[in-house]
C-alpha cells in the first residue's frame, strides 16, 4: 500500500482525481487496519455495498480501475506490486 499513497500524493493538486479503495469490511475493521498500515486513498466500507454493486465482474482482488471524467472504465487491472504504479500513472496521464 505504501507505493500506492505515492500515487495520492503525485496528484492531490488535482481536485477532478480522486483515489478510492472499496471493501466488503467495516468501518472499524478498515480503521484498526489504516493505523497499521496509512492508505490514503478514501475507503468505502461495507456499509455502503458498492463492492457487491460495482466490483462483482472484476474477476479478482485487488482490483484497479481507472474511470474517465464521463465514469467509463478506460483501464482495468487486477494484482498488485509496485508495477501497478506505473500502470496507474501512465494511464492517468493519458485522460488528465
Amino acid at each position: 500500500m505504501p507505493y500506492l499513497n505515492t500515487l495520492v500524493e503525485r496528484y492531490a493538486d488535482k481536485e477532478d482525481i480522486v483515489f478510492i479503495a472499496i471493501t466488503s469490511d467495516t468501518e472499524k475493521k478498515v480503521a484498526k487496519l489504516l493505523l497499521k498500515h496509512p492508505f490514503n486513498y478514501q475507503h468505502v466500507t461495507r456499509k455502503y455495498n458498492m463492492r457487491e454493486k460495482f466490483m462483482k465482474p472484476l474477476s479478482g482482488w485487488p482490483s484497479h480501475l481507472v474511470l474517465n471524467k464521463e465514469g467509463k472504465i478506460v483501464f482495468q487491472y487486477v494484482g498488485t506490486g509496485k508495477d501497478i504504479v506505473t500502470l496507474l500513472q501512465d494511464v492517468i496521464n493519458k485522460h488528465i
